[in-house]
């Protein structure tokens, strides 16, 4: 399943920043459970025609499951994409003390040589 915009053709901006498999997976179980929901709803409304024999408690009780399994996807994706985030803050900040302690040495090393040869 690979969704585009609509109006322009390309990938949704949401879409372009998840870069890991399981990422687009959630991603794409996301998509799945909120088109359940709206078929749904469409029902609800009377855009899509009620399926013979089901009552007005059947659909309510599918729209609210449909609801839930949305939401617990959607739930998913985002602790993911937050775990995603956590990574990569962690992973910039280990950089940047890496960085502090090279720059560091350098000075030490430069005022080190300054002492020497004064």
């Amino acid at each position: 399943m690979n969704p585009k915009c609509a109006r322009h053709g390309h990938a949704p901006v949401s879409r372009l920043t998840v870069t890991t498999e399981e990422g687009r997976k959630l991603q794409d179980e996301v998509l799945r459970k909120g088109a359940a929901w709206e078929a749904v709803v469409h029902q609800q409304i009377g855009i899509e025609p009620i399926p013979v024999g089901g009552d007005n408690a059947e659909r309510v009780r599918r729209a609210i499951a449909a609801s839930v399994a949305m939401r617990e996807r959607i739930v998913a994706a985002i602790d993911y994409r937050r775990k995603e985030a956590n990574d990569a803050r962690d992973h910039a900040s280990a950089g940047y003390r890496r960085m502090l302690v090279v720059m560091c040495l350098l000075v030490f090393a430069s005022m080190a040589a300054g002492i020497l040869l004064a």
